[in-house]
């Protein structure tokens, strides 16, 4: 009897541990992922240097770093939107990160986990799901989708909004008196951080009519609204707002285009035409969810309840913003800003409503077939947008790592490149130019630290250096110009013939050979290529210290001779003893560490 009672414990404890893995631990699993991978894009991808709007930091960082009224200067308006707790949670981050920009990407990461905390405790108020029921919005509120807005410290603005404004909507949804006031302190900094966060208002207004919250309350939200609304537009300038080049009428076709494409941002991996697709669906879905509703209580609004409120106030939020994106934008004629990623985020709401409606239409005794057909169809469309947001999400990714940290180095040596090169990072290279040498002065983000990389910018202004031969070796000298130096290429030229001398390549540092290596020329098998040589070890606490780089050879003749290019200025360098004129102003044509940080394809002749 008691092996009997054992065995019975035995197998309701296996039972047990089976209910608990299916139930809690693989559902947790899947809802913390989509947040661990948050981190770890931002890890992956993140460059620590200012881009487009953020140079507009620099000035604010003078004035906050004592050199002016600052506390004035970040309550101003930028284009519309008055971002003034944004920015001050930037300012006093940069004191403590000496202004790093992947750690305001890592706050983005945040504010999304925070987000999708606040959106759990949405589910459970509207569904009252469980922890399966949750995975598909995490991993929607996560997506890679919206990489612009994660891998842009910048946009710390646009997440502390959509925290703000979210939680506004779960406090109101209590319907305690002292989440009321939380609520209006949430509405207050969502409207405050981003302009799309001026809908909490009317969004309030409507959940509260909804819930037929008291007239004090309804009272108390609209005064601190017109008051919020009032001062927000106190001071602003609308000459200052960005707008199109020119004015252009607009069918109602293509606004709608527009419009729609928009709507569907979310779930479109980059096309613009899934992404027209998809908006139209999701507002059929929300066109379901509405009028089924309303049916279901026979047309009666009053009898509309609480999580109501909560859905339709994500849908007015979504649809609002895509409103205000499309009013906005279209006037650029650029139909492909529609489905721009930063746009991803503010969409997200609408699709969040959509899911707990379909979720909570679902989980009703009454729940016809036609309602969990689309709950089904909804998730297949939700699935597979995902999948091609973050396939999508991970290429630009690599593409956004790869081109901040080649201007990562343009920074550093600015003064030798272009104005049409620094134009990627801002409007205003002059500005960017001024604003960079106070950064350099201070010390702050990219220049906090020593550069990573070195690169060949110059194209079509090379010179040979001549054939390299016993009496005519190759020397130069430079400060190395990174921190650490893994690998470089030397860009060379075969005369388009076949050589066979034998040379040797040699790195010294203050003097001493640190590497070195032999070659036949034969190996040189494309001509005018760089060739890539790794270092058996790299060599650390580089950065400035004297380098002097060496080509020779002992058998090589005219006509069986290599040679390399050189160009202008582009890192400090000179040769010594050049052997003509036209080589005192130029240097050798070399990289430094692409490999080593993945910026191009290594797969060359010397690299180990």
């Amino acid at each position: 009897m008691a092996n009997l009672a054992r065995s019975k414990h035995t197998l309701k404890s296996q039972q047990h541990l089976k209910s608990n893995l299916f139930d809690t631990y693989m559902p947790l699993f899947l809802i913390v992922l989509p947040i661990i991978l948050l981190f770890l894009y931002v890890y992956k991808f993140g460059v620590d240097i200012p881009f487009w709007d953020e140079w507009q930091m620099v000035h604010l960082l003078q004035l906050f770093r004592g050199e002016g009224a600052w506390l004035p200067a970040i309550w101003q308006h930028d284009n519309m939107h008055k971002q003034f707790f944004s920015r001050l949670i930037i300012l006093y981050m940069s004191d403590i990160t000496s202004w790093n920009i992947v750690a305001e990407m890592y706050v983005n990461a945040l504010l999304i986990t925070i987000w999708t905390g606040i959106s759990w405790l949405l589910y459970r108020k509207v569904t009252n799901g469980g922890l399966w029921g949750f995975v598909p919005v995490a991993w929607l509120l996560c997506s890679w989708g919206q990489w612009e807005n994660i891998l842009w410290g910048w946009q710390i603005t646009l997440f502390l909004m959509i925290v703000s404004l979210t939680g506004a909507i779960y406090l109101l949804s209590t319907n305690y008196l002292r989440s009321f006031f939380l609520a209006l302190i949430s509405g207050i900094v969502a409207s405050y951080s981003f302009a799309n966060g001026l809908l909490v208002w009317p969004i309030g207004l409507v959940m509260l009519l909804i819930m037929h919250s008291s007239r004090q309350k309804i009272v108390l939200w609209l005064v601190t609204s017109v008051v919020t609304v009032t001062v927000f537009f106190m001071g602003f300038d609308p000459s200052t707002v960005k707008s199109p080049v020119e004015a252009v009428t607009y069918s109602v076709i293509q606004i709608s285009a527009f419009f729609l494409a928009n709507a569907g941002t979310p779930l479109s991996g980059g096309h613009l035409l899934f992404s027209g697709i998809s908006g139209i669906l999701l507002l059929l879905f929300m066109y379901y969810l509405l009028i089924s509703r309303l049916q279901t209580l026979h047309w009666q609004i009053a009898d509309l309840d609480v999580n109501d409120a909560v859905i339709l106030a994500l849908f007015i939020f979504s649809i609002g913003s895509s409103l205000l994106i499309t009013a906005g934008r279209i006037g650029y004629d650029q139909i492909g800003w529609a489905n721009s990623s930063r746009y991803a985020t503010s969409i997200s709401m609408g699709i969040l409503g959509i899911y707990l409606g379909l979720y909570r239409r679902n989980q009703s005794q009454q729940a016809s077939r036609l309602a969990h057909i689309l709950l089904a169809g909804f998730l297949v469309l939700l699935f597979t947008g995902l999948a091609m947001a973050y396939s999508y999400g991970w290429r630009q990714g690599k593409i956004r790592h790869i081109r901040m940290q080649q201007m990562q180095f343009a920074l550093y040596h600015r003064e030798y490149i272009a104005d049409d090169v620094l134009g990627i990072l801002s409007i205003s290279p002059k500005s960017l130019r001024k604003a960079a040498d106070y950064l350099e002065a201070e010390q702050l983000s990219v220049f906090s630290k020593a550069p990573n990389l070195l690169l060949h910018t110059i194209i079509g202004e090379g010179i040979p250096f001549d054939e390299i031969l016993p009496e005519r070796q190759l020397i130069q000298q430079f400060p190395c110009p990174v921190d650490t130096l893994y690998d470089f290429a030397v860009l060379f030229a075969t005369y388009d013939r076949q050589n066979d001398a034998l040379y040797q390549l040699s790195l010294l540092r203050d003097e001493q050979t640190v590497w070195s290596t032999e070659f036949s020329a034969d190996k040189l098998v494309e001509d005018n290529k760089l060739h890539y040589f790794q270092l058996d070890d790299p060599i650390t606490n580089c950065y400035h210290d004297s380098l002097i780089l060496k080509i020779e050879t002992k058998n090589a003749i005219p006509g069986n001779a290599i040679t390399v290019w050189t160009y202008p200025v582009f890192y400090e360098a000179t040769f010594i003893n050049p052997h003509k004129s036209t080589l005192e102003n130029k240097v050798l044509a070399l990289e430094m560490n692409t490999c080593h940080y993945n910026l191009k394809n290594c797969e060359y002749d010397f690299l180990k």
